[in-house]
């Protein structure tokens, strides 16, 4: 019950728009830096999304 109660809390964690915007593998810190440090200039109603696409690769 602990273990579905964890992987519960991580994938709402992954997908919180923050979280997916500042966790690149390919981004290194100095980047992720400027990433959190852009996001936090944005209200809540700038991070809203207003639109979901997804491509097929």
């Amino acid at each position: 019950m602990i273990r579905e109660g964890v992987n519960k809390i991580l994938e709402e964690k992954k997908a919180d728009s923050y979280y997916r915007l500042t966790n690149f593998s390919e981004a290194s810190s100095d980047e992720t830096d400027d990433i959190v440090k852009e996001l936090s200039k944005l209200s809540d109603n700038d991070l809203k999304i207003v639109k979901r696409k997804r491509i097929k690769i």
